[in-house]
């Protein structure tokens, strides 16, 4: 019986953990939970659900709790099969988070998970980022100049606020003071693999493979 496979992916901002969450689940049949994609979806939603997260995003402007971002996540993992492997990308991002992860994840009767930390370098990260437009309407994201509309939806390509220099540290700051805690714990725990960001994108996710030992 074939092993099911269950990640968390995470990294700084520019580090591409959306595109190799992607890649690794063309690989290895994944589905992906995107926890950011996910909640702009749900706030679509006319549910109980759905109608918290847009109060909260869309009226009061106001960052999702722990336990509504936790529970979207629980509920996205719990309408896939047991015996579907998954990669959750942006899950968890702080310590409350992770330990309501740790709290809902048995309850599921899923695979054990292992986690994917991609480094990234600051100037790295400012390189990149300066440099990214996203899709207003549907968000996929493209280098500057590359297109002149996304080629997916058609929708206007701009460069997000928090794509600017002073942004990045910002966020990168948060991310120093508040994931690199959960991926401490991770390395506790003996579920994380860590690679290097910097280099192409398929030498990146080969690493990926050959560190879980899923490469061919």
């Amino acid at each position: 019986m074939q092993k099911v496979i269950s990640l968390i992916i995470l990294g700084p901002q520019g580090s591409g953990k959306g595109t190799q969450a992607r890649l690794l689940a063309d690989r290895l049949n994944l589905v992906v939970i995107d926890a950011g994609g996910v909640l702009r979806e749900m706030a679509k939603e006319d549910s109980e659900l759905g109608q918290a997260i847009h109060s909260t995003i869309n009226v009061r402007g106001e960052l999702v709790p722990p336990e509504l971002i936790a529970q979207v996540i629980q509920t996205q993992l719990a309408k896939i099969s047991r015996e579907q492997g998954v990669i959750v990308d942006g899950f968890p991002r702080n310590m409350k988070q992770y330990e309501l992860l740790q709290a809902f994840w048995s309850k599921l009767g899923r695979a054990d998970y292992q986690a994917i930390l991609i480094d990234l370098a600051l100037e790295d990260s400012i390189a990149r980022l300066s440099t990214r437009v996203t899709c207003e309407l549907c968000g996929s994201v493209y280098i500057a100049g590359q297109y002149e509309t996304c080629q997916k939806c058609g929708g206007q390509l701009v460069q997000r606020p928090d794509d600017q220099p002073e942004a990045i540290v910002k966020r990168l700051g948060i991310f120093n003071a508040e994931t690199m805690p959960v991926i401490a714990e991770f390395q506790k725990a003996s579920r994380l693999v860590r690679v290097d960001g910097s280099p192409s994108i398929e030498t990146v996710h080969e690493d990926i493979l050959h560190k879980l030992q899923l490469g061919k």
